[in-house]
């Protein structure tokens, strides 16, 4: 399962290597105590981690004794320990890496080596749902729409769109080089980084104004996000029950319209409050859907865009229809890999 592959941050692993070296001293279960000894942290943080363990079906629980690595649990571990020693061989014999040195590298890069085809798979597709979103294309239409802009402003308003993709470009990239930054000063793994942990780790590496920047970011994306996911939403369910839909009009004349905003905006909060709710899983598979949805919605765009009736001189020219076919074939390559390669391993035709 994907979610599951993705909690496997850099800390579980580590427990389950440590669990499974205490285990091969003996046959009895690895006790919290021998466990902080061993990690040098407090038994406290072993309890709330092993609890962790439990859930991810990783350890089993002996009462009064402590725990032991679960089939599952044993294959985690060997697989860092395999790609441990992997690393050390490569730093070692292909870099001339001294030996007294690749420990510490290779306790670092042995948990990049994790990330199966599928869960490459995922993260593309959820980056393309995120980024080429159904709804965008809605509540662009809509809005536009919704402003009362003629066929004079669509000159300026493809300015608009080419300079917000060159921004957002720019901004991701930043985004990746900051992670690449992380990952060189025992950064941790992608489940780490929900929430305010990509921010505020980056403070540790770049500065406290540097993660203070980065977190206003996100602050901002996020009210973005949701002012135009709601607005979408409520275009959508005014259109559909025949009401007025504006923000022109006042909410008394168009109660539909603003209580769908209000309402999609209080839904998401809800969700986000509940307690130890998988936001990260939600988010990714979220925008795994809008992936497979997009192409039906970019066709439909496509055919807008060459109906010259509609158009007019704006029509799609032939190198903008080789462009738009190439993006939506992309996009329905990616949604439709992660799609089969999921069904594959469920069936159990290939591994994970």
């Amino acid at each position: 399962m994907p979610t599951k592959e993705l909690s496997r941050s850099p800390a579980v692993e580590d427990y389950s290597k440590a669990i499974f070296s205490l285990e091969s001293r003996g046959d009895a279960p690895v006790s919290t105590n021998a466990l902080a000894e061993r990690l040098g942290i407090t038994p406290g943080s072993v309890s709330a981690m092993l609890k962790k363990l439990g859930e991810l079906g990783l350890t089993t629980h002996v009462p009064y004794r402590g725990v032991r690595l679960t089939p599952d649990g044993r294959r985690v571990a060997l697989e860092v320990i395999r790609h441990h020693r992997l690393i050390e061989s490569f730093l070692a014999d292909a870099l001339g890496m001294p030996w007294d040195r690749v420990h510490a590298e290779a306790e670092v890069l042995e948990h990049v080596c994790q990330r199966t085809f599928n869960t490459l798979l995922l993260l593309l597709a959820s980056t393309i749902g995120v980024t080429v979103t159904p709804w965008m294309i809605f509540f662009q239409q809509s809005a536009s729409a919704d402003k009362g802009m003629t066929p004079s402003d669509v000159k300026h308003g493809r300015y608009d769109t080419a300079a917000g993709a060159v921004l957002a470009a720019i901004f991701g990239i930043g985004a990746l080089i900051a992670g690449a930054a992380l990952l060189t000063h025992n950064g941790s793994g992608i489940q780490g980084f929900a929430g305010a942990g990509f921010p505020e780790a980056l403070k540790h590496v770049a500065g406290s104004a540097v993660g203070t920047v980065f977190a206003l970011g996100l602050i901002e994306a996020g009210a973005v996000a949701i002012l135009t996911i709601s607005a979408s939403t409520a275009y959508a369910a005014g259109e559909c029950v025949g009401v007025s839909h504006s923000f022109n009009s006042s909410p008394r004349n168009a109660g539909v319209f603003y209580a769908a905003n209000a309402g999609i905006a209080l839904l998401v909060a809800a969700v986000i409050l509940i307690p130890g709710a998988p936001l990260l899983s939600i988010a990714l598979n979220a925008n795994v859907l809008a992936t497979v949805l997009l192409p039906v919605s970019l066709v439909f765009m496509v055919m807008l865009a060459n109906d010259r009736g509609l158009m007019g001189a704006w029509a799609n020219k032939r190198s903008t229809n080789v462009i738009g076919i190439g993006v939506i074939a992309f996009v329905g390559l990616c949604g439709a890999a992660y799609g089969i390669d999921s069904f594959l391993q469920t069936i159990h035709l290939i591994g994970s």
